[in-house]
């Protein structure tokens, strides 16, 4: 509209939108407990244990695959994320015993020995 009225951008001026310096939210050990306890599969609180446990993101989450996994050096190998950067995070070894047993009994034909 500016340019087919013949006026120069600066005449346009629109009040800056302030952001919001919100700090995140931690949840207690009592709140991700609660979480881990009311959850009833093996899927949602492993879920849980990676979102909390290993710092993910929601969409980090969703795209792990199994050749990201590396038990051995118990790192997750985050692939793309924020930015489009990778990146490695630690896993526990109750988490590395938590994926273990899921994959045992999601897809018995995988071994993760």
């Amino acid at each position: 509209m500016l340019k087919s009225e013949g006026l120069p951008y600066e005449h346009l001026q629109l009040p800056s939108v302030p952001r919001a310096n919100k700090l995140p939210v931690v949840l207690s050990r009592e709140e991700i407990w609660q979480m881990l306890n009311s959850a009833q599969l093996l899927k949602h609180k492993l879920l849980i244990g990676l979102l909390y446990g290993c710092g993910l993101r929601c969409m980090e989450a969703r795209n792990i695959e199994l050749p990201h996994l590396d038990f051995d050096r118990k790192v997750l190998h985050i692939v793309r994320s924020k930015g489009k950067k990778d990146r490695y995070v630690p896993l526990s070894d109750h988490l590395i015993r938590g994926v273990r047993k899921y994959i045992d009994v999601s897809f018995p034909k995988i071994r993760t020995n």
